[in-house]
């Protein structure tokens, strides 16, 4: 009996409504063109509307929000009137099927969640409002409520009603399906200079009462575009990553999650300052013989460290690292490495050293050839005397383990990866190793010598290419 009244409505309504609408169109979030009616008769008069609203709701457990009217029927909400658009001049009536006979579905609401540039995605549960539903195929359209399991929708001509799922007049037979609102952000993340512009956009275009949130970070300055789909901004004078977020809330109550955009700002910066693989502090002090230093740059783009060492130290440059020899005729050195991209040069990072004048037993000189190396290396050992600033201060305490040879008996060579594992290792009485690399891959090492007492490391490359 239901089914019949709500049939009887309609057939009233289509002989009322004949002639009052103007084709319009309306466009979807994304700019999508949708085919629309723009209601130019006369509406409803009071009684009439007493009446609608009472033919429709009989039977169901609703609440009604607004009366019935020609202006806007359940799609029309759904879509496009829920999202900022209830004033009287923009309430569209949108059709999902044919105006006459035989009332084929003609995919025009489906423009909204399919085709090429969707604004909508299907999903299979919803936990917040805005959402809009889709009975299928029953050519009816929701939107869910700010109250958990309840929904909005406007009933053909009659009232816009709040209420439960199945208590609806196109329920029977109907597939619910979900439809969430599918923002997203395009923009650049390559390398941002300082002063220099670029746009972040989002793919919502036409939903201007939508409140759109573009936030930046402190490496980022905002240019124009705040609360529209287009964002300009410049990089700062800083350097560190800059990150671009934005956020959408609807009027249907609806808020995404934040996207953002992550990219470096500025010039490289170094960090990760290390002596002999430790970390660097200021006022080290370094027995005489080789030693070596490590940088790591960041950013970007960023180059190789490039070193500044005084003339008169031997050194050795390889990948961000510097392998040195501090002479004993040196007090104190101070080596400085910086690393450049596009935008310019890093600040300098500087390594002040002073020459440590006791407790220093052997000074270990080690050559190690070729480096970079590919098949093998050839690890060579030199042992100075003791190191003392006068030769009468000589003791027992500062004598060789073998006194009677005056150095060690015996060397242990070992090699690690950069993840500090141990990969080879041998013992040898002599100070010259023939190393073969023919198991070991392409990369960074460090190479070890002890006598078990004392220990000396330096930077190999192993590189095949």
């Amino acid at each position: 009996m239901k089914n019949i009244l709500i049939a009887i409505i309609l057939l009233t309504f289509s002989l009322y409504v004949e002639g009052q609408y103007q084709t319009t169109t309306v466009k979807t979030p994304t700019g999508v063109t949708a085919d629309a009616y723009k209601f130019t008769g006369t509406d409803f008069t009071p009684d009439e509307i007493v009446t609608q609203n009472h033919n429709w709701t009989v039977g169901y457990n609703c609440e009604i929000i607004a009366n019935s009217t020609l202006y806007y029927n359940c799609h029309g909400y759904a879509w496009h009137n829920s999202e900022g658009n209830m004033a009287q001049a923009n309430l569209r009536w949108i059709n999902d099927r044919n105006t006459y006979p035989p009332y084929a579905h003609n995919q025009n609401v489906d423009k909204y969640y399919t085709g090429t540039n969707p604004a909508y995605k299907e999903i299979t549960v919803y936990n917040r409002a805005g959402i809009k539903v889709s009975y299928d195929p029953s050519d009816h359209s929701a939107v869910t409520s700010s109250t958990y399991g309840y929904f909005i929708s406007k009933w053909a001509s009659g009232p816009l009603v709040k209420h439960l799922p199945a208590q609806c007049p196109f329920y029977n037979g109907a597939v619910i399906k979900y439809y969430e609102l599918n923002p997203s952000m395009s923009g650049s993340t390559s390398l941002l200079c300082y002063n220099v512009e670029r746009n972040y956009t989002t793919n919502i275009t036409d939903m201007p009462t939508a409140t759109i949130t573009w936030t930046p970070n402190a490496y980022v300055i905002p240019v124009s575009g705040a609360g529209t789909p287009t964002y300009r901004v410049k990089g700062s004078s800083g350097n560190g990553t800059g990150t671009v977020s934005f956020q959408i809330t609807t009027p249907s109550g609806f808020t995404s999650q934040i996207f953002s955009k992550s990219f470096w700002v500025g010039k490289p910066v170094i960090t990760n300052q290390k002596v002999d693989g430790n970390n660097y502090y200021s006022g080290i002090q370094l027995c005489p013989g080789n030693h070596w230093l490590s940088v790591t740059p960041v950013g970007s783009g960023a180059g190789n460290a490039t070193w500044t060492v005084p003339s008169g130290v031997p050194y050795f440059v390889g990948n961000n690292t510097l392998d040195f020899t501090f002479p004993s005729s040196f007090s104190s050195l101070a080596i400085t490495a910086n690393s450049a991209n596009t935008c310019g040069t890093s600040t300098n990072a500087n390594f002040y050293l002073t020459k440590k004048t006791s407790g220093c037993t052997y000074s270990y000189g080690m050559t190690v050839y070729p480096n970079p190396a590919s098949d093998y290396v050839m690890v060579m050992i030199e042992v100075t005397q003791p190191l003392v600033e006068n030769s009468d201060a000589v003791s027992v305490d500062l004598a060789p383990k073998n006194a009677t040879t005056i150095e060690p008996a015996t060397y242990t060579l070992s090699i690690y990866n950069s993840q500090s594992m141990l990969i080879y290792t041998v013992t040898r009485n002599n100070k010259n190793f023939t190393v073969p690399l023919g198991s070991v891959q392409d990369g960074t090492y460090v190479i070890k010598i002890s006598d078990g007492d004392n220990c000396y490391q330096q930077q190999l490359i192993v590189k095949r290419r």
